[in-house]
């Protein structure tokens, strides 16, 4: 609310009346000077006051919370970035990644914490890819999901035939039973696969192939 423009009688008002309390602040500027940015009309001028642009930048602030990238999961959320709400989600990785001094391509980003999904659809605005004031993104040193690519965790299953006569009771008596997928099965981790979400299955499964074979050549 601008105090100097007595067209409509502001000056003539108490401080009461123009809700002016103890603590607030007010900004003084010179009228003549002209800013960038959206405009108030004066004289069939449009003119625009540092304080609408001071407030627009405030209302639009959002602090964003992020780790140094480390090999460990339990990250600590040290770092911190102001950034503008109306950038898209490429321009907050942009700046997350120059203040880390490291290859945007060479990082990836996680919604939340380390088990939070990925940021790879760079053209998403805060709104639409959930980002919100105080949130905290975690970063880690890798190859990050290209957008139309779904990252897939492998998991080698392997089964194994016991001794049944030392581990069951029933084998003295002859009867066997079957054995549970879930007791004589050993998983082993292999890691993440890039998968293009357009792939048949039978491209997929040839990729998982080919990085067994790179596992166990």
């Amino acid at each position: 609310m601008e105090l100097l423009n007595d067209t409509d009688g502001k000056q003539q008002k108490g401080l009461n009346e123009l809700r002016i309390n103890e603590g607030v602040i007010l900004y003084v500027e010179d009228a003549a000077i002209k800013y960038e940015g959206a405009g108030v009309v004066h004289n069939e001028e449009k003119t625009t006051t540092k304080w609408e642009i001071e407030f627009e930048l405030e209302t639009n602030r959002c602090l964003i919370k992020y780790n140094l990238p480390s090999e460990s999961s339990n990250a600590v959320y040290t770092e911190q970035i102001i950034v503008d709400r109306r950038v898209l989600i490429e321009s907050l990785k942009n700046q997350i990644a120059q203040k880390l001094n490291l290859p945007i391509d060479g990082v990836i980003f996680r919604r939340g914490g380390s088990h939070g999904a990925e940021l790879v659809e760079d053209d998403l605005t805060f709104k639409q890819a959930n980002i919100y004031n105080g949130m905290s993104i975690f970063v880690q040193k890798g190859e990050p999901t290209r957008q139309g690519y779904k990252r897939v965790a492998l998991t080698l299953a392997e089964y194994y035939n016991p001794d049944w006569s030392n581990l069951t009771p029933e084998a003295a008596t002859g009867i066997i039973r079957e054995p549970h997928d879930h007791e004589f099965f050993t998983f082993t981790d292999l890691g993440k696969l890039a998968v293009r979400t357009l792939d048949p299955v039978s491209k997929v499964k040839q990729s998982i192939g080919e990085r067994l074979i790179e596992i166990y050549p």
